[in-house]
């Protein structure tokens, strides 16, 4: 089987749970016999190296830090799509069975990975949850507004494209 993992910066050193579930399941399918590639922003030598003695390939092509601020992808939506990300997944997912798009953040690019068989949208932490924990710590109004916002925008947003993956994991 063929693997595809999307991240937003490349998931190395190993400095957050996200990119240690990448590299260790990568490492894992990798030693059963499956190919695995990662897709990502600014990948640097270091890591490629790292990804390369575990028999992980990295796709080229980004090479500019990933879009944080910018236009959306849907009204209110909470993160800036990245037009060079999308068009970068979209050329490649035919060629694998299964992406994973890795965090909350990569989900709205689930609309260029049809042409692989299977997506997996894979969260770490649930935004919406700790958003609502968020809105009831604040006493401040103009913060309590701000929370709203933030947490329709992100309950619009997976609503939005949830429905275009096969499968959602979720690790907290």
């Amino acid at each position: 089987m063929k693997w595809l993992f999307v991240t937003t910066e490349f998931p190395w050193p190993i400095l957050h749970g996200r990119w240690l579930r990448v590299y260790h399941l990568a490492r894992v399918l990798c030693a059963q016999g499956d190919e695995v590639s990662v897709l990502s922003c600014q990948a640097d030598d270091p890591g490629i190296e790292a990804y390369a003695q575990i028999d992980v390939k990295v796709i080229p092509g980004l090479q500019h830090p990933h879009i944080v601020k910018g236009p959306a992808r849907c009204w209110l939506c909470p993160y800036a799509f990245d037009a060079d990300m999308a068009r970068t997944i979209e050329s490649c997912a035919g060629q694998f069975d299964t992406i994973v798009l890795s965090g909350s953040r990569m989900l709205q690019y689930s609309v260029e990975t049809s042409a692989a068989e299977y997506t997996v949208a894979e969260f770490v932490d649930d935004p919406i949850l700790e958003m609502k924990r968020r809105l009831l710590r604040t006493l401040n109004p103009f913060h309590w507004a701000r929370q709203i916002k933030e947490l329709m925008g992100q309950s619009r947003y997976e609503r939005a494209f949830l429905d275009r993956v096969t499968v959602s994991t979720f690790v907290s």
